[in-house]
């Protein structure tokens, strides 16, 4: 099991889990290297390397969307994340978002409509859409 997080905030203590955390670069001090940054993209792409059995990744809320949409639509099995939004509908909306607006260089017209560059962002997400908790 491996969890990827922006920030530590998830507890667990189970057998096998791997933690990854991202981070911002930075600055050296001295004569030390810079250190580069580390998204979350980056992270579940590592991860995916790795097969493992189970991805938790904390929040979706950015050029992850679109990885983790794609491993779930390539077979990729035990994935679970969360996603801001108010409602089940919402949270579609919200990641195809967050795929059109990632590091891909998409604009949003492009994302929407009859001629989407993404259909199959729509297909997967209304799948995993979460119930309204309210």
């Amino acid at each position: 099991m491996i969890l990827i997080e922006e920030t530590a905030e998830i507890h667990l203590v189970k057998p096998n889990l791997l933690r990854f955390e991202a981070r911002r670069a930075q600055i050296p001090l001295g004569q030390e290297a810079p250190l580069p940054p580390i998204s979350i993209a980056d992270l579940l792409r590592a991860t995916l390397r790795h097969r493992p059995d189970r991805i938790l990744l904390g929040e979706v809320r950015g050029a992850e969307a679109f990885d983790l949409l794609q491993a779930l639509n390539t077979g990729h099995l035990g994935k679970l994340s969360t996603i801001h939004a108010n409602s089940g509908e919402q949270s579609a909306h919200a990641a195809r978002a967050l795929c059109a607006h990632g590091e891909r260089g998409i604009a949003a017209s492009q994302a929407y409509g009859k001629r989407s560059r993404w259909p199959f962002t729509w297909s997967c997400t209304s799948l995993v859409s979460p119930v309204d908790v309210g």
